[in-house]
């Protein structure tokens, strides 16, 4: 008899890591659900993603409320039965001094990046205990996860700090339950909300910090496929599975160059 396929639900899915990472869990055969505050972009992005060995469906999902996110897993478990993986990927990065940084913009971040994932852990979480179903819960890490002082980018890796924090504890109080909690660390990947920043500089401070993001940064499909296989063969618990290593880095020195950005700016001078 064939096993029925897993299900794993995506916070901010629609774009980026978080649509890259759907179509490789879909690629190994694992459904999704796609989820956006946009409930209309996360069903078209379902819809458009490569659905063969799996099944993809897409709703909203505001993951500031903790009441559209466990609407948000109804819907899911309605649709596919259960859900065997939860990452919180959802995430908001705006750069800037601290002091300098609209009130509005460093509550958002926090809303996002720190209460989103709490309210994500708890449900799925609870959702687990109370159908009896094993789990596991993975969230995204960023710039500022390790304690690295990050000056301009002080308020999203103050909430990157914190999501290191939650989830080692977290994982400590899963310790010998059927819930398997970890984290993911993608390095830097050409998102929309890098190009968003990136955009924010002026043409010096974009032509210095071109060779350093050519070097560490990545596409989204080449880290989702990276993730996607952490999050269908993983079985411990209280790991970070980090993508950009010290040794990647120094690897990458040594290697070819590389020119990451020339796919989103052709006609950028080198």
């Amino acid at each position: 008899m064939r096993k029925e396929p897993k299900t794993a639900f995506i916070t901010g899915s629609s774009r980026g890591i978080g649509k890259a990472l759907a179509q490789a869990l879909l690629d190994r055969g694992i459904n999704v659900y796609v989820s956006s505050s946009d409930a209309e972009e996360a069903r078209r992005t379902a819809r458009d993603l490569r659905q063969h060995r799996a099944r993809a469906e897409g709703g909203p999902c505001d993951v500031t409320s903790a009441d559209a996110v466990h609407a948000a897993w109804e819907d899911a478990c309605t649709r596919f039965g259960g859900i065997d993986i939860w990452v919180n990927n959802a995430g908001l990065a705006l750069g800037g001094g601290l002091i300098e940084m609209p009130d509005a913009d460093m509550a958002r971040m926090l809303d996002i990046n720190v209460m989103g994932l709490v309210h994500g852990c708890r449900t799925a979480i609870r959702g687990w205990r109370e159908s009896g179903r094993p789990g596991a819960l993975y969230n995204m890490l960023g710039a500022g996860a390790d304690g690295t002082p990050m000056p301009f980018m002080n308020g999203y890796a103050t909430t990157k700090a914190a999501v290191t924090y939650l989830t080692r504890s977290l994982a400590m109080e899963m310790s010998g339950s059927t819930v398997v909690v970890g984290a993911i660390s993608p390095g830097l990947v050409i998102t929309e909300g890098f190009l968003r920043e990136h955009a924010k500089l002026d043409a010096k401070a974009a032509r210095q910090r071109r060779d350093w993001v050519n070097l560490i940064a990545d596409h989204p499909e080449t880290t989702g496929r990276w993730a996607a296989r952490i999050l269908d063969t993983n079985a411990q618990n209280a790991k970070v599975f980090t993508w950009l290593t010290p040794r990647k880095i120094r690897d990458r020195r040594k290697g070819r160059p590389r020119d990451v950005l020339s796919r989103y700016f052709p006609e950028a001078p080198a």
